[in-house]
């Protein structure tokens, strides 16, 4: 199992040193639809799983709920906290 954990590591670290492939966060773009379907409130706790650079976690963070960033690679900047 950890050979293909290091193996998807290896990978992203890879992508990540590519400037355009931090150019498109997906997550982020559907922050409020998932304020509305999850009536999240303010301090709820959520995590960003794939976070990346962690843009979408940045915009749950502006409606006040505690956000965990969780990815195979740490990118620099990446709040924390982070696993």
């Amino acid at each position: 199992m950890m050979d293909i954990l290091e193996h998807e590591r290896g990978k992203y670290e890879q992508i990540w040193d590519l400037p355009a492939y931090s150019e498109n966060s997906p997550g982020a773009k559907y922050v409020d639809m998932f304020m509305q379907i999850t009536d999240a409130q303010p301090g709820d706790t959520v995590v960003d799983l794939g976070c990346g650079a962690g843009a979408g976690g940045r915009a749950l963070a502006e409606h006040d709920l505690a956000v965990t960033y969780l990815d195979f690679v740490q990118v620099p900047d990446v709040p924390e906290p982070f696993i």
